[in-house]
């Protein structure tokens, strides 16, 4: 799990550099770090809710 963390977290910042890079505003750059942020928290808690509804179903 934290392999993909680690990755996921790297290839933001790559995206956010390359974004700087072709000169694009620092407003846009923030925006597009916090919605892929945002996105990968609903991500992660998403799996978990799966993961305990399904094991409480089994276990019923």
């Amino acid at each position: 799990m934290m392999e993909g963390t680690f990755s996921f977290i790297v290839a933001i910042l790559i995206l956010v550099f390359i974004l700087w890079l072709l000169g694009k505003s620092l407003r846009l750059m923030v925006k597009f770090v916090l919605n892929a942020l945002v996105g990968f928290v609903m991500l992660l808690f998403l799996i978990f809710l799966v993961f305990y509804l399904g094991f409480t179903c089994l276990s019923i």
